[in-house]
C-alpha cells in the first residue's frame, strides 16, 4: 500500500530527487533541473516568501517501497492581503502513470492548504519568481526544456482536471532563427529611434553591477506596476541575481537604454545552459562543474529571454527597435533565440516578438481550483496556435 511522506529532513532530498528520474526514464527530451535550484526554494534563508509564508512537501512511497510521486504546496500569507481570494500553489509535481497516487498527493496538499485558509489553489506552479517552474506543459512533447522549465508527460494534465482545476494561465515559450530576423527593418527604425531621441544604450558590466541593479528596478517597477500579479523589484534581489547568474552571464545579451541619463528600457537574456548541463542529471558538484565550465566554453548556446521592459512613458516608441537595432550584430552568430514564460494574454508582447519572427514552440498551463463555493474562476481568452 502506498504511504505519504512529509519532507523533514535534508536526507529526504534524495528521495523527492528520485521521483522524476524514475518518472522520466523513458522521456529522452527530458533534462534533469538543477537540484539544488529546486531545494534553495525550500530554505528559508534563501527565500523570503518563508518569512511571511509557509510550505509542505510530500512524497509518495509505492507498496514496492519505491519513490512514485512527490508535490510541495505553498502559501504567501502577505500577497493574500491583496487578493480578491486567499490563493495557495502546488509546485514541483511529479507521478508515475498512476490516477490513485496522483490523487492521493492532490488530496493531501489539498487538505493542506484548506487547513491554511486558502480559497483556490494554483498549479504547476513555483513558490517564487514567475519566469521559473511555471505551468504545466501541454504542447511541445518534443522539445527538451530550456534552463528552469518545466517538462511534463502528457498525462499530468488529466490527472489535475479529474479533480476539478480548471484552465486559468496560458503560458507560451516562443523561439526565432537569429538568421531570419529582419534586421535591416530593425536597423533602419531602431538607428532613427535612437537618433531622434538621444538614446544612449549600454550594455551590462560587472564592475557597473550597483548601478545596473538600480536602473532595471526602476523601469521594471514603472513597466509592470500595473500587472495583475506585479511583484516590485527590489535592487539587492537583483543584484543576487545577477551575482548567481555570474558563471552563465553574458554582458552582451544584458542592455540598458538611457535617454537623457534616466534609464527607459532594458532586455535581459541569458544563454541556455539546458543542453550542456544534461550529463550532469541535475547534480553540480566537484566532478561535473569542470565538465559543464569546459562544454560552457566551446558552446554556442541559443539566447534564452528572461525579461523586457519599457517605462510606461515610453512604450509603443520604438524602444525594442532600439534594443533589437543594438543587440542584434553582438549576437547574430547564435542559431536562434527562445523567449519564455510569455503570457498568451499579453498581446502587445505577442505582436512585438512576432515582428522579430519569433512563433510559439510550447504552451504550459496554471490551472486553478476553487476550494471554496464562491470563488468564481475566469475562463480567460488564449492565444490561439
Amino acid at each position: 500500500m502506498a504511504t505519504i511522506i512529509e519532507l523533514q529532513h535534508p536526507r529526504d532530498w534524495k528521495l523527492f530527487h528520485r521521483v522524476a528520474h524514475r518518472v522520466y526514464k523513458n522521456y529522452p527530451q527530458w533534462i534533469a533541473p538543477l537540484e539544488k535550484d529546486i531545494e534553495r526554494i525550500f530554505n528559508p534563508s534563501k527565500n523570503r516568501l518563508l518569512d511571511t509564508g509557509e510550505a509542505i512537501i510530500y512524497i509518495l512511497v509505492d507498496d514496492h517501497n519505491q519513490p512514485a510521486g512527490r508535490l510541495a504546496a505553498f502559501v504567501d500569507h502577505k500577497k493574500n492581503e491583496t487578493q480578491h481570494y486567499s490563493i495557495g500553489g502546488i509546485g514541483f509535481f511529479e507521478c508515475t502513470e498512476n490516477q490513485e497516487h496522483a490523487d492521493a498527493l492532490l488530496q493531501k496538499a489539498e487538505d493542506y492548504l484548506a487547513s491554511k485558509g486558502v480559497q483556490a489553489i494554483d498549479a504547476i506552479v513555483n513558490f517564487g519568481e514567475r519566469d521559473k517552474f511555471w505551468g504545466i506543459l501541454a504542447r511541445g512533447y518534443d522539445l527538451p526544456p530550456l534552463f528552469q522549465e518545466n517538462y511534463h508527460p502528457p498525462y499530468y494534465i488529466k490527472f489535475f482536471e479529474n479533480r476539478g482545476y480548471l484552465r486559468h494561465e496560458q503560458v507560451l515559450t516562443l523561439s526565432g532563427k537569429m538568421s531570419e530576423v529582419p534586421y535591416p527593418v530593425f536597423e533602419k527604425i531602431g538607428g532613427r529611434v535612437c537618433q531622434t531621441n538621444n538614446l544612449h544604450i549600454e550594455d551590462f558590466s560587472f564592475p557597473k553591477m550597483d548601478i545596473f541593479a538600480r536602473d532595471f528596478a526602476e523601469v521594471y517597477n514603472d513597466a509592470f506596476a500595473s500587472k495583475a500579479h506585479f511583484k516590485p523589484a527590489e535592487v539587492s534581489m537583483v543584484k543576487k541575481m545577477m551575482t548567481n547568474a555570474k558563471a552563465i552571464l553574458e554582458p552582451k545579451l544584458i542592455t540598458m537604454v538611457y535617454r537623457e541619463g534616466r534609464p527607459i528600457g532594458f532586455a535581459a537574456l541569458f544563454p541556455d545552459i539546458n543542453p550542456i548541463l544534461k550529463f550532469a542529471k541535475g547534480k553540480l558538484n566537484w566532478w561535473t562543474i569542470p565538465i559543464f565550465m569546459l562544454k560552457k566554453r566551446f558552446a554556442v548556446m541559443d539566447a534564452r529571454g528572461v525579461a523586457a521592459g519599457v517605462v510606461r512613458e515610453y512604450q509603443s516608441k520604438g524602444i525594442l527597435a532600439a534594443l533589437v537595432y543594438h543587440m542584434y550584430p553582438n549576437n547574430k552568430h547564435r542559431d536562434s533565440f527562445k523567449l519564455a514564460t510569455v503570457r498568451g494574454n499579453n498581446r502587445n508582447a505577442m505582436s512585438a516578438y512576432a515582428r522579430l519572427g519569433a512563433v510559439p514552440e510550447k504552451e504550459h498551463l496554471t490551472l486553478r481550483k476553487p476550494l471554496d463555493p464562491a470563488v468564481k474562476i475566469e475562463i480567460p481568452d488564449f492565444y490561439e496556435w
